[in-house]
């Protein structure tokens, strides 16, 4: 896999291959190393990490396939330290809701690195890199976090159902 790195003002995201993807879980030592981070561990919050892992383990398996499925981390360039991820995943909701060619986004930041507008700056470099797939971008998320709200607010993200979640859509 060529490693694709998209550049922002104050941080950059790596896409990562799945062998990636599991160091990031298991053994981010290794991640650090390969791409001189300064962090030497991650600070997912531990129901975001078992979320992953299971996402992991079935594209281990076969059960899902790696290429639907897109996780970028977000490093800043002035500490090398990763701040936040984003991933890319398929969703049955919008599949019902969606018939031409979509992903579901999200996202969440390190707490050391949160309201300096880092959320904000890693959903628009990703979604205006993600406009040369010409691919409907969606994002869900709970009716009380206003922080992600706004990111996706600030991102020109419309809300187009609102049940026990939000559901949001890129507009142009």
């Amino acid at each position: 896999m060529v490693i694709k790195i998209i550049h922002g003002q104050n941080i950059f995201l790596i896409e990562l291959s799945l062998e990636d993807f599991g160091n990031e879980l298991t053994n981010y030592a290794k991640l650090s190393e390969k791409y001189a981070l300064k962090s030497e561990k991650t600070d997912l919050e531990k129901y975001v990490k078992d979320i992953f892992y299971e996402i992991y383990k079935n594209c281990i398996s076969g059960k899902t396939d790696y290429r639907n499925v897109r996780r970028f981390i977000a490093v800043e360039y002035k500490s090398m330290e990763q701040v936040g991820g984003i991933d890319l995943k398929e969703s049955s909701f919008l599949d019902s809701l969606d018939h031409n060619p979509h992903t579901e986004l999200g996202y969440g930041m390190s707490k050391n690195y949160e309201g300096l507008g880092y959320a904000t700056e890693m959903v628009g470099i990703l979604c205006k890199y993600l406009k040369k797939e010409s691919v409907n971008i969606y994002a869900e998320t709970e009716k009380y976090n206003n922080a992600s709200i706004r990111v996706l607010e600030k991102n020109n993200f419309s809300r187009i159902y609102s049940g026990e979640t939000y559901w949001w859509k890129l507009t142009d």
